[in-house]
């Protein structure tokens, strides 16, 4: 999916304070959700707590429930919106419960 960068930045007011959800992903009303177990998952793990970015506002400490980002580049960016010090970008393949590490920030 494909979206403008006026779109996607349009829905960032400035002097307003950054949520998790609209950091997170400002187009998610848009967005399909996928269902399907057998596909990789891009996530944001957070390196203090060890927790994951989830929907709505959320943490989880389950990979199985974090939100997909779709792609690495987009997750790092919305890691670095969250102001987060310490996180990793992993690759999640859930019919196979396996992690790979991509990225640390």
């Amino acid at each position: 999916m494909s979206f403008s960068n006026e779109a996607y930045w349009g829905a960032v007011v400035v002097g307003e304070l950054m949520t998790l959800e609209s950091a997170v992903d400002p187009m998610a009303k848009r967005r399909a959700p996928v269902e399907d177990d057998s596909v990789m998952k891009v996530l944001i793990q957070d390196d203090a707590t060890q927790m994951y970015v989830a929907d709505e506002g959320r943490w989880t400490e389950s990979a199985q429930e974090a939100r997909d980002f779709t792609m690495s580049l987009h997750a790092r960016s919305v890691a670095q919106k969250l102001n987060l010090k310490r996180f990793r970008v992993l690759f999640y393949f859930p019919d196979l419960d396996y992690k790979i590490v991509v990225s640390d920030g």
